[in-house]
Formats: C-alpha cells, structure tokens, sequence
C-alpha cells in the first residue's frame, strides 16, 4: 500500500491535481447553458487519460530506462577507464576504489526532476580524524573555501559533480581525474585523514547523532 502511495504520488499526484483545478476552473467559469454534459465529460476524461499516460511514460523511463542508461554510462568512456585502475562496482552500482590513498566512490547521479544525469565523485575521510567531529565553524570555513561551484562539503566527504555534456564537449576522464585529485589536496592541507569503507560506514551512526547537535 505504501508503495503504491509512493508511485501515485510521484508520477500521478501532480497531474490529477493539475487536471482537476483545470476542469473546475472550466466547470465554474463556463456559461454556455447549451452544453453537451456527455460531450464535456468525454473531453475532460481524455485530457485526464493522456496526463495519466505522460506519468506512466516517467514511471516506466525511472524503472527501465535510467537503470539501463546508468549502466551503460558506467561501461562507456569516461568511467570505464577508472574501471581499467582497478575500480570495481558494488551493489549500489557505484565504482569503488583508491586513488593516491583516499577511498571513493564514483557513479552516475540522475535525479528524477533531471533530463540528463551528472557523473559523481565521493572522496570520503575519517570524520574523526583529529580525534574528535568537525564542529559548526569548521565546517562552514572549510565549505565556504571551496571555490568550485561543482563540489560540496560534508562532514566525512567530498562531492564532486561533473555534468555528463558541457556544452558540445564531453566530460573526460581527465577533467574528472584533475577534480579529484584536486579534492583529496584540498582533504590532505585540512589533515582530513583517509578511512576504509568499512570503518567509514561503521562510523557513520555516530556522525549522524553528532549532526543532530551540529545543526541546534
């Protein structure tokens, strides 16, 4: 039941809303008194049908379509070549792996309001790395100094994100390669200390109860 709430409101909510404030604006505004009542419901009941059929078309893009985009792009030029360093993918269909002692994860992210996905990196660090959480202003200082519009900082990472076309130039592996290696110098002069996946997961309940206090 709930995932079918979830998919109603994600792919036909907005539609049957949208169709509905129409029809009673058209309802109430209409003074024709010669209408044909079987005719008007007929039309207002195929507009309907075809927004229904623009949200089933996006539910079946996101259920067939972008997972088979995503592995595709994953197999193709640029990310394949971090998949000849040694890159391997996990369960969540990410690359996995190390470059100059950093872990990272790097993928494909398309968010649904997206037409076209972006490649993401994921520099992760040991959030604990000079024994204790980044505190509040830390944090701010070490976001604000991020000149890159791409990149954001979190408290056990750093995101990249590399849109897949820039303008009628691809994105290559060596653009993403100089933004990565560009984040871990920028890890490594704040002591950011590299961490296993392992121990980045282990430790991230209690950054998570940290964060609660980070943001009161």
């Amino acid at each position: 039941m709930k995932r079918t709430w979830y998919v109603f409101k994600e792919y036909y909510l907005v539609y049957t809303l949208g169709w509905l404030g129409l029809f009673l604006i058209y309802f109430f505004t209409n003074e024709n008194e010669d209408l044909n009542v079987n005719s008007g419901f007929l039309f207002w009941f195929l507009i309907w049908l075809i927004l229904i059929f623009i949200g089933t078309l996006e539910l079946l893009s996101h259920i067939y379509y972008r997972p088979w985009k995503i592995n595709k792009i994953l197999n193709s030029s640029p990310l394949v070549e971090f998949t000849r360093k040694g890159f391997v993918k996990d369960e969540e269909s990410n690359l996995i792996g190390s470059i100059r002692g950093y872990n990272l994860f790097i993928g494909v992210l398309w968010e649904k309001h997206e037409k076209q996905p972006s490649y993401f990196s994921q520099i992760i660090f040991n959030p604990f790395s000079n024994e204790r959480f980044l505190c509040q202003d830390e944090y701010d200082k070490f976001e604000e100094s991020l000149l890159e519009e791409n990149k954001t900082f979190t408290l056990n990472s750093l995101v990249i994100l590399n849109k897949t076309n820039k303008g009628f130039k691809k994105t290559n592996y060596e653009s993403i390669l100089k933004d990565i290696l560009e984040a871990i110098d920028f890890l490594k002069a704040r002591k950011l200390e590299p961490i296993s996946f392992k121990d980045w997961e282990d430790i991230i309940p209690k950054l998570e109860k940290h964060q609660e206090r980070f943001y009161n």
